[in-house]
């Protein structure tokens, strides 16, 4: 017995199309082959495959971090970086001079971190955040001059002068 569009060899016949193919042909071409061959009924589709091309597409270990921790953790990085990098560069001279004008007015202790911020050479904006949030709690606003502020390396030097000068400087 023989189902619609299939030879009695168990081979389709030329005119029939590959849907009316059964398992039984495809079963029967498979044992006329060389290699063993396997369906993909479970997959739901009419194919033969021979052993040697089934690809099993499992999650390696590898591919799993790849694809689920190093892209996003990449991702992560490149905005904190994005982000940190403009924090980093140096305060403008206006807040040079803020600093510079309200130093005197400072207790010794923040006084002494702003000597810490400047332990490079210059503040970042970063530090200057810091910075203006302990002034704040210390009791001392910072006031942006209007006019009279020199250029970024002359502010830093007369900040630099009056740290150089105090001979105060108070252990936390």
């Amino acid at each position: 017995m023989t189902s619609p569009g299939v030879a009695s060899s168990g081979v389709a016949s030329p005119g029939a199309g590959t849907r009316t193919r059964t398992r039984r042909a495809w079963l029967a071409k498979a044992d006329s082959q060389t290699q063993p061959v396997v369906t993909d009924a479970d997959l739901g589709t009419n194919t033969i495959v021979a052993r040697n091309e089934i690809t099993w597409r499992f999650m390696t270990p590898i591919k799993f971090i790849l694809r689920y921790t190093a892209i996003p953790f990449t991702a992560i990085v490149a905005v904190v970086i994005w982000t940190a990098v403009p924090s980093s560069k140096e305060i403008d001279a206006r807040q040079y001079a803020a600093l510079s004008r309200a130093y005197a007015s400072f207790p010794s202790a923040f006084r002494h971190e702003i000597s810490d911020a400047m332990e490079h050479g210059h503040i970042s904006d970063w530090q200057y955040q810091t910075l203006v949030r302990d002034s704040l709690s210390n009791g001392v606003a910072l006031d942006w001059p209007a006019s009279g502020v020199s250029d970024v390396s002359v502010e830093r030097q007369k900040l630099a002068a009056l740290i150089q000068a105090d001979t105060d400087p108070a252990k936390p």
